[in-house]
């Protein structure tokens, strides 16, 4: 007999606050239990490519499972309809016809397309007809599609924070929206530097990763995070809201984000820094909306601000010398005028 050990989403060994003892610990009992390449027993963890990092200061544990790391690509459409479809099958139900491809047209197969469709799937088999043993088009229907089954969940999901998370779920949910209500793409360290609470900012972006409102991919081989898709602007009434409450505080960010972002790849020069109408304007948008802002933004406007700051100088500076000059000038023109008169009367 062979014995097989999967460990599914072991990323929460490390995003659940365990100490680190407690996972060393479970590491080293994974490690054991498959030293031995005659044994029967095998064992198997799966967890999210842009978690891996979390793994990096457990030497031992990570040198074993690095030799055998298989990653996973985004599946493609029609594996997506199989990992759909097969589940059912194997419980002898099935899509009614032409529905999977109905939903499979309302996502595209892109990365973050499978945790949505699952998700819907999932509210589907709970509304399921049992007596002809199909997941049914009026269901879909009614739950408002694939959107209207995430839009439903992701109000759940922000009801059942507090406060505190309730307020950083809206700034992180709002610099996901581009002022052209479409998605954005940031580094989770940029999302969490920005709102002045990075601990629970990480807590919460896995959070809502986990909820699937969230999706997380590498770039550049670092974790970037966006909407798990377009519905979720177009049909969750919250995010609307938010988003329509701060529209000028939105395209101001997404100003900022862009010049920021140019003027730190360009090495900081200042003649890409803002002067004139924009410069005052982000000073008073500044001033006037709690912006919160990643480091590179905060140099930015700084160093705008500092600009301006010596610009101001050197009218005062200027002002001043035109005002000298103006004196002098005036000084000789009285003397001048009162030589003339004395050279008239002599």
């Amino acid at each position: 007999d062979r014995l097989l050990i999967f460990v599914d989403q072991f990323e929460e060994l490390y995003t659940l606050g365990q100490d680190t003892s407690v996972q060393s610990a479970f590491t080293r009992c994974l490690s054991s239990i498959a030293d031995d390449a005659v044994s029967p027993v095998r064992v198997i963890v799966s967890m999210r490519s842009d978690l891996m990092d979390r793994i990096a200061p457990d030497r031992e544990f990570m040198d074993r499972l690095s030799s055998g790391l298989v990653f996973l690509p985004p599946l493609e459409s029609d594996a997506i309809r199989e990992a759909l479809s097969a589940p059912l099958e194997d419980r002898g139900y099935a899509f009614e016809q032409g529905l999977l491809s109905e939903m499979l047209g309302d996502f595209d197969a892109s990365a973050g397309a499978l945790p949505p469709l699952q998700f819907a799937a999932a509210r589907l088999w709970e509304r399921r007809d049992k007596a002809r043993k199909l997941l049914t088009r009026p269901s879909y229907d009614a739950m408002g599609g694939v959107a209207g089954a995430l839009s439903s969940h992701a109000e759940a999901v922000v009801a059942g924070l507090d406060e505190h998370h309730l307020r950083l779920a809206k700034g992180v949910l709002r610099r996901l929206v581009t002022p052209e209500r479409t998605r954005a793409s940031f580094e989770v360290a940029e999302l969490a530097e920005s709102s002045g609470d990075s601990d629970r900012t990480e807590w919460l972006i896995e959070h809502l990763v986990a909820e699937r409102l969230l999706v997380v991919s590498r770039e550049d081989g670092r974790p970037t995070v966006e909407l798990a898709h377009d519905a979720l602007i177009e049909r969750w009434k919250a995010l609307r809201t938010w988003i329509d409450e701060n529209r000028e505080q939105q395209e101001f960010l997404a100003q900022l984000r862009g010049a920021a972002k140019q003027w730190g790849s360009k090495g900081k020069p200042e003649g890409l820094l803002w002067t004139g109408d924009a410069a005052r304007e982000a000073s008073r948008v500044a001033t006037d909306f709690s912006v919160e802002v990643t480091r590179i933004e905060r140099e930015f406007l700084e160093a705008v601000a500092e600009l301006q700051t010596r610009a101001a100088r050197r009218r005062r500076r200027s002002v001043s010398a035109a005002l000298v000059g103006l004196s002098a000038l005036l000084l000789v023109s009285v003397a001048t005028t009162l030589w003339i008169r004395g050279a008239e009367q002599e």
